[in-house]
């Protein structure tokens, strides 16, 4: 993905054409400051910054932390940007719950992808805890598996097989998701970094509390001690 948006990055270039550069979570690490910046940090901020350099270059943030790198790395300046509040979402497929019943047993949701920038390893610790302490729950993951890192690989498929309460619904089509939601009642995403996630955003429209990692994009979200 990343050696596509390059080259189409030189290819508008050439052809002098208006370039719009929408930020949906860049997160923290990959602008964090490094002893020895890896290539493909160092070409992220080259890019940018000769974006900025031409007058047709647009960038568009989800939220104020990405903004704020960008600011600070002077990528931007202060005329070719706009904050944005995340994208929309279909509230007549994710509409809110008309009945609200006490909850007997938590039963969580992950939606994502299953990978190590989702925050999957420290959400695995902790329902490891949970199990520990003998923790009444049930845990529905639904998304991709991320089949190059065999260690998160074989931890999830461990975990998942060896506990009844733990589930894994695989690949959901975005057009039956909704019915993913309706079978939870708490949502979580501990991601590191988020552009605004759409998954947060339609479990608030369904009504459900949010258990969200304090990342740019996610703390957007939340109001502490109301959803």
């Amino acid at each position: 993905l990343f050696k596509k948006n390059f080259a189409k990055f030189f290819s508008q270039s050439i052809k002098n054409k208006k370039s719009f550069f929408v930020i949906t979570g860049m997160g923290q690490k990959l602008f964090q400051e490094k002893r020895f910046p890896d290539i493909k940090t160092m070409m992220c901020k080259y890019v940018f910054k000769l974006g900025n350099l031409r007058q047709n270059s647009f960038f568009i943030f989800q939220n104020k932390d990405d903004f704020n790198i960008f600011k600070n790395y002077k990528i931007i300046n202060n005329e070719n940007y706009k904050v944005i509040c995340g994208n929309g979402i279909d509230e007549t497929r994710f509409q809110l719950k008309t009945t609200h019943q006490p909850i007997k047993m938590p039963i969580f949701l992950f939606c994502g992808r299953i990978e190590k920038a989702k925050g999957i390893i420290e959400l695995l610790h902790a329902i490891e805890e949970l199990l520990l302490e003998e923790y009444p729950f049930e845990f529905i993951f639904a998304g991709k598996l991320d089949n190059e890192d065999r260690f998160i690989l074989n931890y999830f498929e461990r975990l998942v097989s060896n506990n009844d309460n733990l589930s894994y619904k695989g690949i959901i089509q975005h057009s039956d998701i909704h019915e993913i939601y309706s079978e939870a009642n708490i949502l979580v995403l501990p991601s590191h970094g988020e552009g605004l996630p759409a998954t947060g955003v339609e479990g608030l429209s369904m009504g459900m509390p949010l258990i969200l990692s304090n990342a740019g994009g996610c703390k957007e979200l939340i109001k502490n001690d109301e959803n």
